[in-house]
């Protein structure tokens, strides 16, 4: 089961139309959050990156799009899908504009979606990875790029030649040839008691994780 603008209703009749502006334009936001034991890891941080990128999009947040109404859809979920174990979920929310118009919209209206699946139970990898550089194309330093948007063919042009070159991961770089973050998650580089990772101003995604991890830094 998933939540399909508001409704819960099965994977197989979960029907949206075909002109929808994500498909045509790429003209939608999107966030997923980690659930451990039922509950969501940083929340509020990603409701207000939601919230946020929705506003910078120009679309019209539905008065129904609050906390506890996101809260409750996700025990939904939960309560109606057979997953053998919920210690550890992912839920993604996809958010787009309602079809119509060309590259201007008709409308500011959206749709959306959520769904569930289970995850790995671990938090950590401690592998060694192969990483190389990305260099067939970059990442524009700006505001959008900041923002969690369905545009991603940077990410996954990346992981396509990540694949077919057996990487692990590739760095992605912004137009300045600046390296800003890794196909799906930001990038921290240790040295002695030093650490750094790319500003907002350089492109990177603005990730939960990054601003936890710098808030635990700071302390």
């Amino acid at each position: 089961m998933i939540v399909l603008n508001g409704e819960l209703v099965s994977k197989d009749k979960s029907l949206i139309p075909f002109n929808n502006r994500g498909t045509f334009y790429g003209d939608g936001v999107f966030e997923t959050l980690r659930l451990f034991k039922g509950k969501a890891l940083f929340f509020e941080n990603h409701y207000f990156r939601l919230m946020s990128g929705m506003r910078i999009m120009r679309m019209l947040i539905p008065e129904s799009f609050t906390p506890e109404y996101f809260e409750k859809s996700f025990t939904d979920l939960i309560s109606n899908n057979n997953f053998e174990n919920t210690d550890h979920l992912r839920v993604r929310i996809s958010v787009w504009r309602k079809e119509g118009g060309k590259y201007t919209p008709n409308s500011r209206e959206v749709n959306f979606s959520m769904v569930m699946e289970p995850l790995d139970s671990s938090f950590e990898n401690n592998e060694t990875c192969e990483v190389e550089l990305f260099k067939d194309f970059y990442i524009y330093a700006d505001l959008l790029s900041n923002q969690k948007t369905i545009d991603k063919k940077v990410n996954i042009l990346a992981g396509i030649f990540a694949k077919e070159n057996s990487y692990d991961d590739m760095f992605l770089m912004n137009h300045n040839k600046m390296i800003i973050e890794t196909i799906s998650g930001n990038v921290f580089l240790r040295k002695d008691n030093i650490i750094k990772t790319p500003p907002l101003s350089d492109g990177c995604l603005n990730g939960i994780m990054r601003e936890q991890v710098i808030d635990q830094l700071k302390k």
